[in-house]
């Protein structure tokens, strides 16, 4: 359980991140008074980055107006890069927990099959 709840907010930060880079979200910022309309995604390092629709890579300022424009609709199956890194961690955790019950169970188990074989 502890390994779980270590890995599952990290799980879910790198899912997120990934997700981000390979599909940006279309926004629109207000910047200096003006509207521009890109996409905006996180880095590796937390940090927003958008991209205007021109190509041009603009620094948002913290107290920016952010307008997230509608993609349509999308497949359920686009957003996998946010579940498999949740679901990886999930899967060592268990396979961890069974591990360890596993190794904690055997020597208990040698011990009984000693003591049946005398």
């Amino acid at each position: 359980m502890c390994i779980g709840s270590l890995l599952m907010p990290e799980a879910a930060r790198f899912g997120a991140i990934w997700q981000s880079l390979a599909h940006p979200s279309p926004v629109r910022v207000v910047i200096d008074g003006k509207a521009v309309e890109g996409h905006l995604s996180t880095n590796w390092e937390g940090e927003q980055v958008f991209v205007a629709n021109n190509g041009e890579r603009l620094q948002v300022p913290r107290r920016t107006v952010i307008v997230f424009l509608s993609r349509g609709t999308t497949s359920m199956f686009d957003h996998w890069r946010g579940l498999v890194p949740m679901l990886l961690a999930s899967s060592a955790a268990i396979g961890g927990g069974i591990w360890l019950i596993v190794l904690i169970n055997l020597p208990s188990a040698r011990r009984e099959e000693g003591a049946s074989a005398r």
